[in-house]
């Protein structure tokens, strides 16, 4: 097993799932009434996802909100104990920097 560096941004993609049956008096847009909402980190966040299984170590550094640190964490393999933890990261901080979010909607 090897150990990876990765450099990139991560994204939170959120998928919403729901049934529609009218469109908005406001405008010609459907209403969603959503049941059901699963989010995963996209873009590095995918790949680190991919590469968990073929390295002893992963380590990231990205640029992120630090309330957007444990996210990360349990989404990317916090949930393990410490000697088993295979992601590790660095924050790059920058102030006012959140995670961006992507929303998908299914209906």
């Amino acid at each position: 097993m090897s150990s990876i560096l990765c450099l990139g941004d991560i994204i939170l993609d959120r998928t919403l799932t729901g049934k529609t049956s009218f469109l908005t008096p406001e405008a010609p847009v459907p209403a969603i009434k959503i049941h059901s909402e699963s989010s995963s980190l996209g873009n590095l966040g995918n790949i680190i996802q991919s590469l968990k299984p073929f390295c002893s170590e992963l380590f990231l550094v990205t640029c992120f909100c630090l309330e957007d640190g444990d996210l990360i964490c349990k989404m990317g393999g916090g949930e393990e104990s410490e000697e088993k933890r295979v992601l590790q990261y660095v924050n790059v901080e920058q102030d006012n920097r959140r995670m961006l979010v992507l929303n998908r909607v299914m209906v």
